[in-house]
């Protein structure tokens, strides 16, 4: 396949998927101020957990439309970026400085920051061991088995994995025979999965969750917290998971994410965090969405923006991402000390870059949950 249709496949991705490995996580319902307007069924069939995509159309689960957020007194969805909590210093650094059970934390300074190997023969050893050879173009496939080609980025850290280490053991992704890592699974959850029996999942095997914090609607682009979000903060760290937070980002510029950054701050009001808070942007399908025409530098930039300032305030950011985001979106060389969340449904992992937490379905079992949840892996260097 030549780059020039490696490029049409692009912009006919765009047009399909209406528009970023670590859901993936959910879509905002779509908006306008001051009207109601009913959801479309169609885009939540078409737009089953693909990553970076849609992954649920909220006002089409809910039967509620997204409104404009509320007067800025109310002081949940004020969308001026928001000072720091009177007590930040001493909350936030109780945030970076707490473990998770795994001996890492969420400092900004060490969490899941892609670790590079000694030396770049080492990594195209262990790319050999894997059978991922160092070539410049790379073939994979989308959630709807759409075939891309694309070059390899070299500016950013590789997939050092083994590929025969992924082994599904009952309805569960494992990870086995690389001494180098551990593994551990987690779940992501938003209001849609409604009340969660947090014990029922801690005693499943979970050791992790993302909660959604919020969501900015892909119309008129207001912006919404998840209304399950404190509920759920709270309950599953009671059960004893390790907690981090996402959230649906639907900016179109580097302001627009600084908001959405600051929302997220002001609901965590410096609440300690074991797991990242994640950037999460996505394609909208089946509709027309306020990001379709943003570049990939623009959504680079706003990834950068958001996670800039989750940095500043003491927690360490993620951003979720696809492959086709990877290879088509994002400039990894800008990102490149940021973790990826990696959202791919394929039986092992396509990407040749590394990633920190791969959710590897969007149709997982966990009692405690109604109704599928997506599964994540963590991996985690051992020490």
């Amino acid at each position: 396949m030549n780059k020039s249709n490696t490029k049409i496949l692009a912009l006919l991705l765009t047009a399909v998927l209406a528009a970023s490995g670590c859901a993936g996580a959910d879509s905002a319902p779509a908006e306008e101020s001051g009207t109601q307007e009913p959801a479309d069924q169609s885009a939540l069939e078409a737009a089953a957990d693909v990553g970076n995509t849609v992954k649920e159309e909220e006002s089409a689960e809910s039967g509620s439309t997204e409104t404009e957020p509320a007067a800025a007194s109310s002081g949940k969805t004020e969308m001026k970026p928001a000072a720091a909590p009177s007590d930040s210093t001493e909350n936030v650094q109780t945030a970076a400085q707490a473990g998770n059970g795994t001996g890492q934390h969420t400092s900004p300074e060490d969490y899941g920051r892609p670790e590079e190997p000694a030396d770049s023969t080492e990594a195209d050893m262990n790319y050999d061991e894997v059978d991922q050879k160092a070539y410049e173009d790379y073939h994979f496939v989308d959630v709807f088995q759409n075939e891309y080609e694309a070059v390899i980025d070299e500016n950013f850290p590789r997939n050092i994995y083994f590929q025969d280490s992924f082994v599904w053991e009952e309805d569960r992704m494992t990870y086995a025979g690389d001494d180098r890592y551990t593994w551990r699974t987690g779940i992501d959850v938003s209001e849609h999965d409604e009340d969660i029996d947090w014990q029922q999942v801690k005693d499943a095997g979970i050791d992790f969750v993302f909660i959604r914090a919020g969501y900015r609607g892909y119309s008129a682009g207001s912006l919404q917290q998840d209304a399950y979000f404190e509920k759920n903060l709270r309950e599953a760290r009671e059960a004893g998971l390790d907690v981090g937070v996402y959230f649906f980002s639907q900016a179109v510029n580097e302001a627009e994410a600084l908001e959405e950054a600051d929302l997220v701050l002001r609901m965590l009001d410096g609440q300690a965090l074991q797991m990242p808070v994640v950037y999460d942007p996505e394609s909208i399908l089946n509709d027309v969405a306020r990001t379709d025409d943003i570049s990939g530098d623009q959504f680079t930039r706003n990834a950068l923006a958001f996670c800039g300032r989750i940095r500043e305030r003491g927690y360490a950011p993620m951003i979720y991402a696809n492959l086709v985001w990877e290879a088509f979106e994002f400039d990894l060389a800008r990102i490149r000390d940021i973790p990826i969340w990696y959202a791919d449904y394929e039986p092992v992992p396509q990407t040749p870059y590394f990633f920190t937490v791969w959710q590897y379905t969007d149709s997982g079992t966990v009692p405690g949950i109604v109704g599928p949840v997506d599964l994540n892996l963590q991996l985690i260097p051992q020490e």
